[in-house]
């Protein structure tokens, strides 16, 4: 089998067998993951169409929005292992996707309404040199305090 490296771009061949228990190690992990009974898709999108015939009427979307909302064609999300070279005994970076579910474009339209509004919290952090950078400025501001914790 044919898979990506977790950091880089290249390509790494796994056996099949090692990969699926690799990926069944980390979803059986009750820590981390629930089993689910049945595909939650047409319960999120009940509460989608819910949703999405209230919001027009009280003037907050569109209709079209709305519509673009709705994904009335959602399929289960996946999950995906990204090989972790290095790193002792290569485990996955285990990565979920879920494009083409009942939530993705809810989750645009939302991201799309909420990022100038998280651009203004003094909190925000845009990119990894804009984080550099603000630990930079606290450096030259002189020592912290004992006891800080600087964590991300």
């Amino acid at each position: 089998m044919i898979r990506i490296q977790d950091k880089g771009s290249r390509f790494v061949l796994i056996d099949e067998k090692e990969h699926k228990e690799k990926m069944f190690g980390q979803l059986n992990n009750e820590l981390h993951y629930k089993s689910l009974e049945s595909d939650p898709n047409s319960k999120h999108l009940a509460l989608l169409e819910n949703w999405c015939s209230k919001w027009p009427g009280k003037g907050e979307i569109s209709p079209k929005v709305a519509k673009w909302v709705l994904n009335k064609e959602a399929k289960p999300g996946v999950a995906f292992g990204n090989i972790k070279t290095h790193k002792t005994g290569n485990p996955l970076r285990l990565i979920t996707s879920y494009c083409g579910t009942a939530i993705e474009n809810l989750s645009a339209f939302t991201e799309f309404y909420l990022q100038p509004l998280a651009r203004k919290l003094p909190s925000f952090i845009k990119d990894t040199t804009d984080l550099l950078n603000k630990i930079e400025d606290l450096n030259t501001s002189g020592p912290f305090p004992t006891g800080t914790l600087l964590v991300s």
